[in-house]
């Protein structure tokens, strides 16, 4: 999925942002929270919901690493940052040119979070990161592709050469529920030889141009610039190989392990029917609970008849179907959201930080059709 070159997946993920509100909101909160700072563009391998995400983008590109934490990355856009078992790391990796740092962690047992730092001490010279390595429990996981520094050039879009994010990963069924996770995690970093011309904009024509004066183009600060043979055209790649068409290059490694414990205490499962029925569909939630990390929800809905749900989207409202995004979308937004298939149609939320105090006595992942009209399934929170 991440060969996909850069236009298609655009045009693919965009074509109907508005017709899911989750996936529409995060695009102009994002845009909202960072109308101060650099933006980048991002495309993920792994959803269509995270290539949107990517068009607004949080990630800073700074000069200091002070104050930066898990709570930063997750919260910094808030007011008030939620209390949360957050486990000190305080690993780096230090190569000749360039220096990767984690400082915490949080983990529930279901999701994994933590900050990172990366930078390059040479900037002058473009670097290319590539995750080749990423286990938890030796079980392979992969990067949020939200801000992640996998396919990026430094500087890049990051004028300082420097750059603080991190990653908030919902791990694989065989991994959840571990009471510990050992995360290891291998970067390696190329640097192309010849001299590098940089886009902020690709231009296909400008980059064949450059590409015969001898440079070695890249565009908006990831990803690949080149010919493709089948399609006669340049064009800009997302997920190729990373030495593809860059000619004599050097690389360099940074690599980071840690260990975090599942904690013992902060966790309530939430009160549901065992099966909600209605003139559209029958449902279930396969997921009901708050963790130390927030609230998930996941809701599997099986259509009835001839109903479609194509179009509508789910949110989280009160028990009567009022929706809580809408009212303080700072605090309601989902942190992570997933809505695949036809039947069953199924949706997975994540809230970080949502505790029990913060909710109504009942609460529903609610289901609006286009229409207006919509399918309540309530949860009793107290």
């Amino acid at each position: 999925m991440r060969n996909e070159k850069l236009k298609d997946c655009l045009d693919d993920a965009l074509s109907g942002i508005r017709e899911n509100p989750w996936l529409y909101q995060q695009v102009l909160h994002r845009a909202e929270r960072n109308e101060q700072i650099q933006m980048k563009k991002k495309i993920s391998f792994s959803m269509v919901l995270v290539i949107c995400l990517a068009v607004v983008t949080m990630s800073v590109a700074i000069a200091a690493v002070s104050g930066w934490s898990v709570l930063d990355f997750l919260f910094g856009g808030r007011e008030i940052k939620p209390e949360m078992d957050v486990m000190p790391i305080h690993q780096e990796s230090v190569s000749d040119g360039a220096y990767l740092k984690v400082d915490s962690a949080v983990y529930d047992g279901r999701m994994l979070a933590f900050d990172w730092y990366i930078e390059n001490k040479r900037p002058e010279t473009e670097m290319f990161c590539s995750v080749e390595e990423f286990t938890a429990n030796d079980v392979s996981i992969w990067t949020d592709g939200t801000d992640s520094f996998n396919q990026q050039w430094i500087p890049g879009m990051f004028s300082t050469g420097a750059w603080q994010d991190g990653e908030l990963i919902l791990l694989p069924e065989e991994l959840q529920g571990s009471e510990q996770l050992h995360i290891h995690m291998k970067v390696k970093l190329y640097r192309p030889t010849r001299p590098v011309y940089q886009m902020d904009v690709f231009d296909p024509g400008i980059a064949e141009q450059k590409a015969k004066e001898g440079y070695y183009v890249i565009a908006e600060g990831e990803g690949f610039v080149g010919y493709d043979e089948n399609e006669k055209r340049w064009v800009h790649w997302i997920g190729k190989n990373p030495a593809q068409g860059m000619g004599d290059y050097l690389t360099e490694e940074l690599t980071v392990s840690f260990d975090i414990a599942k904690p013992t205490d902060g966790y309530t499962i939430l009160e549901t029917e065992a099966e909600y029925e209605n003139e559209y569909c029958t449902a279930s939630y396969k997921t009901a609970e708050i963790t130390p990390l927030g609230l998930y929800l996941t809701l599997e809905i099986n259509p009835k008849d001839k109903t479609v749900l194509h179009g509508g989207w789910l949110e989280l409202s009160d028990g009567e179907g009022k929706s809580l995004t809408e009212a303080d979308r700072d605090r309601f937004w989902p942190s992570m959201g997933e809505e695949y298939g036809a039947s069953p149609h199924i949706g997975r939320f994540s809230w970080n930080g949502i505790k029990a105090d913060d909710l109504p006595d009942t609460i529903s992942l609610t289901y609006y059709f286009p229409d207006g009209e919509r399918m309540v399934f309530p949860i009793k929170v107290r």
